[in-house]
């Protein structure tokens, strides 16, 4: 069970999610929960490259940091922590559970530190609780989030994906150029771990 933190007022907060576009998405329901939570703290989010459009104008962050410290090895996890103890944070939570993130964490000196503590990870760790995988991600998010920091949550909030203007240009004019009479309803079942998939239920109830 993770011990519920003391925070401070208006803390700075750090989360880490430097897994896939699916993986990150799926982070917004607990970002959303704990901007609700702390409307005055500062919380930014380390993401990798290539996921950084997912997140960027998600107005629950303050500010968006990317990172290619995967390709680096440990040297990169070394430069990114020495970065990150500069920039005074009291609190880092992570939602990736790789070692290399979580031990980057670590080394940055950040005093409390929260995330999933299967697998060994509590050694990086200053409080959290183990990642259920019969559960959904973003269930676990936010139980990570409730039982941490002992906040309300809403396990039932949308995950939030807020593209920018030219994207939605883009998508609106491939709409207009499809031409069917009766309209169309685009669907993707599919995930490539049962945890970020929907149930055939919960389809169904949809579709028919």
């Amino acid at each position: 069970m993770a011990t519920v933190l003391k925070i401070p007022e208006n803390p700075r907060i750090l989360v880490a999610d430097l897994a896939y576009i699916g993986d990150l998405l799926m982070s917004t329901p607990a970002i959303t929960n704990l901007r609700k939570a702390f409307p005055s703290a500062v919380i930014d989010i380390l993401v990798s490259s290539g996921t950084m459009p997912v997140i960027e104008h998600n107005p629950d962050i303050n500010t968006v940091f990317t990172t290619d410290m995967k390709k680096r090895g440990l040297r990169g996890i070394r430069e990114e922590a020495r970065k990150i103890s500069t920039m005074g944070y009291d609190i880092a939570i992570s939602f990736h559970r790789a070692h290399g993130t979580l031990m980057m964490l670590r080394m940055s000196g950040i005093s409390k530190r929260i995330g999933f503590t299967n697998g060994g990870r509590a050694f990086f760790l200053s409080s959290g609780v183990p990642f259920i995988i019969q559960k959904h991600r973003a269930w676990n998010h936010l139980r990570l989030l409730e039982k941490s920091f002992g906040i309300h949550v809403d396990y039932t909030t949308p995950t939030r994906l807020v593209p920018d203007s030219s994207a939605v240009e883009t998508v609106r004019k491939r709409l207009e150029s499809i031409k069917h009479k009766k309209g169309f309803i685009a669907v993707n079942p599919n995930a490539a771990w049962a945890t970020k998939r929907w149930t055939p239920e919960g389809f169904a109830d949809i579709l028919y």
